[in-house]
Parts: C-alpha cells; structure tokens; sequence
C-alpha cells in the first residue's frame, strides 16, 4: 500500500499540486549615506551572481544579461533558492535578470532597489507539415545554448519577481555595506 502512494505523490507534485512558498513580507532596505559605497556594494553582490550589462553610476543604473538556470537534476548550484523553483527548473528551461536601481530615498541616504524578474523557455507549437513526419525530439529545441533562445519558435513567459533570490542579495549588500562602512 505504501508503495502504490510515493509514485502517485511524485506525479501529483511533478504536474503541479505543489504550492509556490509565500513571498517574503517584506524585502530588507540596503541603504548607506555614502553613494559611493553603496554602489560599489551592490555591483560587487551582482557580479557574483548575474554578468553584468549596464552600469551606469551616474544615473545610478544596473542591467544584468540573462542567466539561465540549468534543469539538470544532478546540478546542485543552480540559483533557485526554494524547493518550489528548484521542481520548476527542473521541469523547464528558466532564466533571470537582475536590475538595480540606486536613489536617494532620503535626503543624504542612498537605497538599492533589485528587482529580478523570472521567465520559463517555451515554444511556438510547430505548423503542420504534413509532407514530412514530426519528430516530438527536436535537439535544437532542447540544447541548452544562448543560441536556441533568439530562434523564432522560443517565446519567454514571465513568471514574475524572484522575490527570494531578492532578499538574499539585499541581505548580502547590506553585510558589505556594514562592513566597508567608514567610522
């Protein structure tokens, strides 16, 4: 009897019975009285997660490329940061995408505002060509190179705010703000 039940609890969490965690309740503030810190803070935080595009200090204005979090299931470094993301990623392609914005939230007090947003690989369904046999195993749909993004039949459905990932990024800017903070 108890056999019978673990394949039928693995079916019903791989076809999405299972419930994303609840969001944070509130991401945590980064925020610094020195502009210079808290920019160098929060590049220093991206760029060990994210390659960074733009950078802007000027204008206070950070843009990551996309990275792709690989549905492998023996990879243990991918970047999903809840057991939920880690099933989604698992059964689909996801990428991400840091911005970050830094402003002055307060006069003379600097805030880092991330946002990270989620998006699922999908595809365009094929168009019936009845001329020649359809294969279901298509490798360039499946390769996992930046190339297979741009073709026509890669469409990208947003998935929303990694508010997780979020929050742990916050949370490692400001421990370098604290610890680089002049006395």
């Amino acid at each position: 009897m108890k056999t019978a039940s673990v394949p039928i609890l693995v079916l019903c969490v791989a076809l999405g019975c299972a419930t994303p965690p609840a969001p944070p309740k509130e991401l945590p503030a980064a925020a610094s009285r020195d502009y210079d810190l808290v920019w160098d803070a929060t590049v220093t935080v991206l760029e060990k997660h994210f390659e960074l595009w733009v950078q802007d200090k000027e204008k206070g204005y950070i843009v990551s490329t996309y990275k792709r979090a690989e549905p492998l299931p023996d990879e243990y470094a991918r970047d999903a940061q809840t057991g939920y993301d880690a099933l989604e990623e698992f059964l689909h392609i996801v990428r991400r995408r840091a911005t970050a914005r830094v402003l002055e939230d307060h006069p003379g007090v600097y805030g880092v505002h991330l946002e990270i947003i989620r998006e699922r690989q999908g595809y365009v369904p094929p168009k019936r060509d009845y001329s020649s046999s359809y294969s279901l195993y298509d490798r360039r749909k499946t390769a996992l190179d930046d190339s297979a993004d741009q073709k026509p039949t890669v469409t990208w459905y947003r998935l929303g705010r990694d508010l997780h990932l979020e929050k742990k990024l916050l949370e490692r800017i400001q421990v370098y703000l604290n610890r680089h903070a002049r006395r």
